[in-house]
């Protein structure tokens, strides 16, 4: 698996240096986890194929990486994550890249000054469970709780799905024409149309509690979804991305996917969003499609890879001219149900949470937080406005000193009994002044973004999961998003298309 495909793309232009043949052009819109691999996947299988190419990549912000967002705590060297902020050892395609490029892959909570921090669950009254961050003390804490015969059925379940799904490993050459094909391939297929719920129940005498405490938050804290919404690959790729230690890029996780774009010699284009694709059909009756940005220039392509979800064009869809009848991006709201994605805000706290608001005595609450009342009906009625509350990082004196000056903070906050810590919230609305003030007692930097994160993982068969080849030589690799939304799963996906788009100009995928 850890081909070394990257030595192949470090000579700049890569179809000028193949022969005479004119470039094909390729235009990819979106430059985020899908579009940058899709950039590097592309130009690999085109050189390798000797069809020449140049590709271009429009971006509508002004970085690359799309969900994947990283940045730095004003004045620090710490840096967090506002979306995508983990993957696992066996999301072979970001691993073997983070190895190529040389960025320094670390477990997740390695520089946090809090190592394996405790999760807890809290019903505003008290903390319902928690584990104290001692891997076996919490296993013997669940076995008393929940139950052998409950954790290992879950277990193996979930682990069956997971190495069904890696068979796709195995297949990187391959163009699957569908995502139902490549479901098909992994035999996964009837992972997508019953609910989690289903296929739990479908064990005999499992722990309730155990489903609620574990199973089903991790399923609505990963994909805002509950077990009885989200389908069963959803749910098992929840419970595997947390039992797997969580890794992440020193540096920041888009550093991936800007290396990736960088890789494929794409011309980049920030702060360009595109207005209208038109497809057309030349004299000799190659199709061909022309990408018009918001500025109105207009240039002309033979392939177009959309390689960002459409219904997250909220502000200002992209015209699709002249597609064929019914063709997916015309109208994505057609699919039924359709794809709908959730607007996630994030918001970072440098600062010292109220012991007070959890109920707690303690002066430290270096916990992540997870409100039960959110969760499930077993909580009490009163629905808080924030989702899931973790900590980034316990501030050393230095860098509590250094955000106090750079926001023009008084230093006088700064108490040998103040433990100051880095914290981001979940919530899916912003959060109010008021909230962020009964929660904190101290804040000395606040941040907040938003995004569109995930779609709706509801229970649908494969052949109805939108098209990889939307219209002739027009790409969608998000199309694989309602069956496992990952950046490790985007890659996967953009890799088929690049299979795809060789395979489509004539060559051997």
């Amino acid at each position: 698996m850890k081909v070394s495909a990257y030595a192949f793309l470090a000579f700049g232009a890569l179809g000028l240096s193949l022969g005479s043949t004119t470039p094909k052009q390729i235009a990819i819109i979106g430059g985020g986890a899908s579009g940058s691999s899709a950039a590097m996947y592309i130009a690999q299988a085109m050189q390798e194929a000797s069809i020449p190419c140049q590709i271009t990549i429009y971006e509508k912000n002004s970085r690359l990486g799309g969900r994947v967002q990283s940045f730095n705590v004003p004045a620090t060297n710490l840096i967090v994550e506002a979306g995508a902020s983990i993957f696992v050892n066996i999301n072979y395609n970001l691993m073997d890249a983070a190895s190529q490029f040389g960025l320094n892959v670390i477990d997740a909570g390695i520089e946090q000054s809090l190592a394996n921090p405790p999760n807890a669950i809290w019903n505003q009254t008290g903390i319902e469970y928690q584990t104290t961050g001692n891997e076996a003390v919490d296993t013997a804490g669940m076995l008393e709780r929940f139950g052998a015969y409950t954790l290992q059925t879950v277990s193996n379940f979930v682990s069956e799905i997971v190495t069904k799904y890696m068979q796709i490993y195995g297949a990187t050459t391959t163009a699957f024409n569908t995502i139902n094909d490549m479901l098909v391939f992994m035999g996964v297929q009837d992972t997508t149309t019953t609910t989690a719920q289903a296929a739990l129940d479908a064990f005999p005498d499992l722990n309730q509690l155990f489903l609620t405490e574990r199973v089903d938050i991790s399923t609505r804290v990963n994909y805002g979804q509950s077990l009885a919404q989200i389908h069963t690959m959803g749910m098992a790729i929840s419970m595997a991305a947390g039992s797997s230690g969580g890794l992440q890029i020193q540096a920041g996780n888009q550093r991936i996917f800007e290396r990736m774009a960088a890789a494929s010699g794409a011309s980049i284009s920030l702060n360009t969003p595109v207005a209208s694709v038109a497809k057309q059909t030349t004299s000799v009756g190659d199709t061909q499609y022309v990408v018009t940005t918001k500025t109105g220039k207009a240039t002309t392509f033979d392939a177009v890879v959309m390689a960002s979800p459409p219904n997250t064009y909220h502000d200002a869809a992209i015209q699709w001219k002249n597609l064929t009848s019914g063709a997916y991006l015309s109208n994505p709201g057609a699919l039924s149900p359709p794809v709908n994605y959730y607007l996630i805000h994030v918001t970072f706290v440098a600062g010292v949470l109220r012991p007070s608001y959890f109920n707690r005595g303690t002066p430290t609450l270096n916990m992540n937080i997870i409100p039960l009342e959110n969760y499930s009906t077993q909580g009490g009625s009163t629905v808080l406005p924030w989702t899931s509350l973790s900590h980034e990082y316990v501030l050393t004196t230095t860098d509590t000193f250094n955000i106090c000056k750079y926001n023009k903070n008084s230093t006088s906050v700064i108490t040998p009994s103040a433990v100051f810590t880095v914290t981001k919230l979940f919530s899916p609305q912003p959060l109010s002044e008021s909230v962020l003030n009964q929660m904190y007692s101290i804040r000395l930097w606040t941040k907040s973004v938003q995004h569109y994160a995930y779609p709706n993982l509801v229970p649908r068969s494969g052949s109805n999961m939108p098209p990889m080849t939307v219209d002739t030589q027009l790409y969608f690799p998000n199309a694989f998003e309602p069956f496992i939304s990952t950046m490790e799963t985007s890659t996967v996906s953009s890799r088929n298309v690049a299979n795809l788009i060789v395979r489509d100009f004539g060559g051997s995928s």
